[in-house]
């Protein structure tokens, strides 16, 4: 089943450590979303509103914050086949679940590792009246999250790296499946955000 959204943003890269994936030939219509969409929604997050955040990493832990958010977001999904364009409030967004990541080289200096960066490819967002929309990346605002805690500042991110060799495997956790992040990501992940406007 194929899932689209074209959204993206400049963020640094958190460490941590990863695999090759294939990548298929760009697609001029859906070079032509991106645009169209980064731009809707850059001119979105002119708006903004401070909203109440969980955050649910892969390890299970939780943590609530506040955060500073756009008023609405433009995407793209699908839906017995069609492609359908829908446009959010993000007051009326209740989660966003990564399901899935995909991973690509970043850095090939070690000669015994390659470290790959792992986003989301795969995605559930939840509304507070129940509907449910599957897109094919994380908004760019979710990538990565500044929080406001009781214990201070602090950055979430929905993204993470990894390094990998065919001889050991991945460095940062204890398996030789090159599969094995698509579906597992670093314990410090975020997997889940739950929205509640303030």
């Amino acid at each position: 089943m194929r899932f689209s959204i074209f959204l993206f943003i400049k963020l640094s890269l958190v460490s941590t450590h990863a695999i090759q994936y294939p990548v298929s030939p760009g697609d001029p219509e859906e070079s032509f979303r991106e645009k169209e969409t980064a731009a809707s929604n850059q001119n979105m997050e002119e708006n903004f509103s401070i909203m109440t955040v969980r955050a649910t990493f892969a390890s299970g832990d939780e943590l609530s914050g506040t955060a500073k958010m756009p008023s609405a977001v433009v995407f793209y999904h699908y839906r017995k086949g069609l492609s359908y364009k829908k446009q959010l409030q993000v007051s009326e967004i209740k989660s966003i679940k990564v399901i899935s990541w995909n991973g690509r080289i970043i850095s090939e200096r070690d000669p015994l590792f390659k470290m790959y960066e792992f986003h989301p490819n795969d995605v559930l967002i939840q509304t507070l009246d129940g509907k449910e929309y599957r897109t094919g990346a994380i908004f760019p605002f979710l990538r990565k999250v500044a929080l406001s805690t009781d214990d201070g500042d602090t950055a979430v991110f929905s993204y993470f790296a990894d390094s990998y060799s065919e001889k050991n495997g991945w460095r940062d956790v204890s398996s030789k499946d090159p599969d094995y992040h698509q579906t597992n990501p670093h314990p410090l992940t975020v997997i889940r955000f739950d929205l509640d406007a303030d």
